[in-house]
């Protein structure tokens, strides 16, 4: 009886110390992996915030020292920034470190030129892995001097712990032409339709140069997916978001800087208009900012959906191969939707590769193109190469490869 005893308490502690093991693993492993049970994704919460900073390089250093610091006490994952110019990004850049990276070019598409506006993401890197991103040139501008043209910034970003991705779209629309703000408003709405179709939250932000209720205003909010964060929020304010001069105030007008967001992944809970006053009763900037504060989820059986990217789609339209280098032309896989760009190499019949470039798909434009067009250079003469084009899809993995055979002269 004695012994018997003895195994049993044995076992008791064993037992007692597994589960205080098992309680202290089970704290330790990530939402991600643990989920809810059903097959659905945990939450995750985001933040995100859109701020027109005014360009003008005299203000520059007085007001960086006063409003980037006030932005990051919200401690934000991501920030959509208008008219970001030479200057403030220098001011950013020295006063965020290596935590936040930027993803975004200019209306040039350089930054080289000190009052050239920006749409610009800062994303913060030690909590995001950067999946994706690019700048698209907007349809019926109204051009800025030498040909500026208004564009939009977009970055599919993956929380590094959870797992869970979200997308942050930033731009800054037409203003004084309202057919160009409308065509513009559409493209935006289509673009946010296509991420949804990828199963990820979609957040738009920017200076929309149109009131709320205007008719781009519902284009937007209207027959979509999207809605204006403002009206979802749990936590909730209303005000104007521009008031022309750093000193006077929006008192009751409409706002024209938003946040869209896919109401279906996105619940948010808090919108608020940053409007801070600074020394010498100056705002932020001529605009006010916009903070929200969402918890997102993934669409599990979207996101989790793999690559399917047929390769009938693909075919080499015209070749014109010299010495050196050479165009090709080729057409797109069938999928655009889930593709992000082509890896292009030319292999010789060594097995090197001579040359290696990817080719951006342009799925993202309000019309896609049909084909595109790879340059090969570095090429050897007399030489047959083997051609391969590699579909690289949005959630970083990559279809089968499309092969064919060029020779130079």
């Amino acid at each position: 009886m004695m012994l018997i005893r003895k195994k049993l308490n044995k076992l008791l502690l064993i037992a007692f110390a597994f589960s205080i093991i098992f309680t202290f693993v089970v704290h330790l492993i990530p939402s991600k992996v643990l989920g809810s049970g059903n097959g659905e994704s945990t939450e995750q919460e985001v933040k995100v915030i859109s701020i027109n900073l005014d360009p003008f390089s005299y203000t520059v250093e007085g007001r960086a020292k006063q409003l980037i610091p006030i932005l990051f006490e919200y401690d934000p994952d991501s920030i959509g920034t208008q008219e970001n110019s030479t200057g403030w990004a220098q001011e950013f850049d020295k006063r965020t470190g290596e935590k936040y990276k930027r993803v975004g070019l200019n209306f040039e598409g350089t930054l080289n030129r000190l009052h050239c506006p920006a749409n610009f993401i800062y994303y913060n890197s030690e909590k995001y892995t950067e999946i994706s991103s690019g700048t698209v040139w907007m349809k019926e501008n109204t051009l800025f001097p030498e040909g500026q043209r208004r564009n939009y910034v977009w970055i599919v970003l993956e929380n590094k712990e959870t797992g869970i991705r979200y997308v942050h779209i930033n731009t800054h629309l037409d203003v004084g032409n309202p057919e160009s703000n409308k065509v513009q408003m559409k493209m935006m709405r289509d673009i946010c339709e296509r991420f949804i179709s990828l199963g990820y939250p979609v957040f738009v932000t920017g200076d929309f140069n149109t009131s709320e209720g205007s008719e781009s205003y519902h284009i937007m909010v209207d027959s979509s997916e999207m809605y204006d964060s403002k009206y979802l929020a749990e936590d909730t304010m209303s005000g104007g978001t521009f008031h022309s001069s750093p000193t006077s105030v929006t008192t009751d007008r409409l706002p024209i800087d938003f946040c869209f967001v896919y109401k279906e992944l996105v619940n948010v809970k808090k919108y608020e208009i940053i409007d801070t006053v600074v020394s010498d009763s100056y705002f932020l900037s001529d605009h006010n900012g916009l903070f929200i504060n969402a918890a997102v989820k993934n669409d599990v059986e979207l996101n989790a959906r793999k690559p399917d990217i047929s390769l009938s789609g693909i075919s080499i339209i015209k070749q014109d191969i010299n010495k050196y280098k050479g165009d090709i032309y080729f057409s797109q896989a069938d999928d655009i939707r889930l593709i992000d760009g082509y890896i292009v190499k030319a292999i010789d019949p060594s097995g090197k590769v001579d040359f290696e470039r990817i080719i951006p798909s342009r799925n993202l434009d309000l019309d896609p193109p049909d084909a595109l067009r790879c340059t090969l250079t570095a090429l050897k003469p007399n030489t047959k190469y083997i051609i391969n084009i590699t579909p690289k899809c949005f959630d970083s993995s990559y279809s089968e490869t499309y092969t064919f055979e060029t020779q130079t002269k």
